[in-house]
């Protein structure tokens, strides 16, 4: 009887889907990314890579940067990073996390959907700046280099957006290509320090 059990139970497992995780870290050393984020800008904005950190500076409107993360978008993954905010005092200094980008292979700027984070709130547009569901309330200490710690996680049918170790759930939110970048309204700064992918894939 223990012998049928036993091979029963390794039936069991041999049936059950394997669960395999690969962590990639970007941080930016000897001025390089990893996963190909690149020097740019205009007259309105810049980015360059300084001291391992992405630097992003704004001097109007809004403007992004991306890259393709080595992501599989359909499996459960983890996105953190570290950010430092020039200045966050009003509510309309934002910071915002692009999902589902689309990439201009030219000026290397990115529309997609965005999730905005202020001082009081996050909330999530489309790529038509339609807002997504309701804004959530955060609270953010205000000041100048404000420094923050993200993770977006897809985790089954849920986007999970973590503040400051704080989870907030994002049901409307669904992530669909592995494109992501990090956008900035107005004039104002946002370093990103070490960003790292967590991709959890499973095989039968």
């Amino acid at each position: 009887m223990k012998n049928i059990i036993f091979i029963i139970t390794l039936l069991c497992a041999c049936t059950m889907a394997i669960a395999q995780k690969f962590t990639r870290t970007d941080d930016f050393k000897e001025g390089t990314s990893k996963f190909g984020f690149e020097i740019s800008g205009n007259k309105s904005y810049k980015v360059i890579i300084d001291e391992e950190y992405l630097v992003f500076t704004n001097k109007k409107d809004k403007h992004s940067v991306g890259v393709k993360l080595p992501v599989i978008s359909s499996q459960n993954f983890k996105v953190s990073y570290k950010v430092i905010f020039g200045s966050l005092q009003r509510k309309s200094d934002v910071f915002g996390f692009i999902f589902n980008g689309i990439l201009d292979e030219d000026t290397r700027e990115m529309d997609g959907d965005v999730i905005y984070i202020s001082q009081e709130e996050f909330y999530v547009c489309d790529t038509a700046g339609t807002k997504i569901g309701k804004p959530q309330k955060i609270k953010i200490k205000k000041g100048s280099n404000i420094e923050a710690t993200i993770d977006v996680e897809r985790k089954g049918t849920k986007t999970i957006l973590t503040i400051n170790g704080m989870d907030f759930s994002i049901p409307a939110l669904e992530i669909k290509n592995g494109y992501i970048g990090f956008a900035i309204k107005g004039k104002n700064t946002l370093k990103v320090d070490e960003i790292s992918v967590t991709q959890i894939v499973e095989e039968d």
